[in-house]
């Protein structure tokens, strides 16, 4: 007989119980899909769940990509390969607070950065540091990825 709920599902739920809480856990009986999606990034200062924003994370990455663990995968690539391509226009799909966006943003070769995402939340925050930071060039859509065919421009880049 096979087991639909076993000891290793109570221990995560109570991990994720702790660090979310009971609203998080609630929220994942959802039966809309999109609405369960959202609620995976609504919690952003919980570095457990967002590990890809972890310091050490980010150096490996960068050594392993651009030999230099100070060096970001974003300006790597825009003297690596953009350095003379001007006027991009970039897609980026479920770009959350725009973190990556934001950098290739500061660029003049890019025209035009559309970062969509289905968190509001999120994308209001990057939103939020694009106007800090004078950024003229970047645009942000709440948009479903599987509903590209609404999205009209067409893009040069498309970033995930």
């Amino acid at each position: 007989m096979k087991r639909l709920i076993n000891l290793d599902d109570f221990i995560e739920t109570y991990t994720k119980l702790k660090q979310r809480g009971l609203g998080f856990i609630s929220s994942k009986l959802n039966s809309d899909t999109k609405e369960r999606a959202k609620t995976a990034f609504k919690h952003k200062n919980i570095q457990a769940s967002n590990w890809w924003i972890i310091p050490k994370v980010n150096e490996r990455w960068h050594q392993l990509i651009t030999r230099d663990k100070n060096l970001g995968i974003e300006e790597f690539t825009v003297h690596q390969f953009l350095k003379d391509i001007q006027n991009l226009k970039m897609l980026s799909l479920g770009s959350g607070e725009c973190s990556s966006e934001l950098l290739f943003a500061e660029h003049s070769n890019f025209e035009t950065i559309l970062c969509t995402d289905i968190a509001e939340k999120r994308l209001n925050i990057a939103k939020q540091i694009a106007e800090e930071k004078g950024l003229n060039n970047i645009r942000f859509q709440i948009q479903d990825a599987n509903k590209l065919a609404e999205v009209e421009d067409q893009f040069d880049i498309i970033y995930f």
